[in-house]
């Protein structure tokens, strides 16, 4: 998962967004979403299962700022939100 392209294509001070399953950092829960990348191993045997901390730190070395990620759907999806440098 690259989100330079993403950083590339953003202006200065643009946000993004991602918003989907996460597991939280220490691979505990929540059970939907954990139930969701079994779902997706089958789809696709390359996936990743996706948490907090791995999404931001990818953000970060795209060159975001800002970082923050909060619960969305409580107990199955979470939302990062950075921001572009500007």
């Amino acid at each position: 998962m690259s989100l330079a392209n993403a950083y590339a294509a953003l202006p200065a001070g643009g946000l993004l967004m991602i918003h989907d399953f996460m597991a939280r950092n220490d691979m505990t829960g929540p059970r939907e979403a954990g139930l969701w990348f079994l779902t997706c191993m089958f789809n696709c045997p390359d996936a990743i299962v996706l948490t907090p901390e791995r999404v931001e730190r990818l953000a970060q070395q795209a060159g975001f700022e800002e970082i923050e990620t909060r619960e969305l759907i409580p107990g199955l999806t979470q939302v990062t939100v950075a921001r572009k440098r500007g």
